[in-house]
């Protein structure tokens, strides 16, 4: 069996339809993951795995800290919340600056910036 991507012509070689599924998701993912006709597709399926999966990162289970700007419940502060993938943990830490926050974030985390469909109180958020 032989099939080839139509975006970028690469060729793959599958040995059952198993495998052509999982090395064509594989290379759209990698390759094309912003692509038009992929993009809510895979929005879609990776909404759907996520919780069937705890994703873990040197033995440790995939932390977001999502920073917001006067939040209802602390009008006045910055405040940063510790996700443990997308479900909430009872850690915060609360600042009167975004600089403040950032500087009581522990170490290691990569920032990710705020996607134009959050809440407008979402300032950024960091991964790690």
């Amino acid at each position: 069996m032989k099939a080839y991507c139509k975006i970028c012509k690469t060729i793959i070689y599958p040995t059952s339809d198993f495998e052509f599924g999982v090395m064509a998701l594989s290379h759209i993912m990698q390759y094309h993951f912003s692509h038009p006709s992929y993009s809510e597709l895979l929005e879609k399926i990776i909404e759907q795995t996520k919780n069937d999966f705890i994703i873990e990162k040197d033995g440790r289970k995939m932390e977001i800290w999502t920073i917001y700007k006067h939040p209802l419940d602390y009008p006045e502060k910055f405040v940063a919340r510790k996700f443990i993938f997308d479900k909430p943990t009872s850690e915060i830490l609360i600042g009167d600056t975004l600089e403040e926050i950032r500087k009581l974030l522990p170490g290691g985390l990569t920032r990710i910036e705020r996607d134009p469909k959050d809440d407008p109180v979402i300032v950024e958020a960091w991964i790690g």
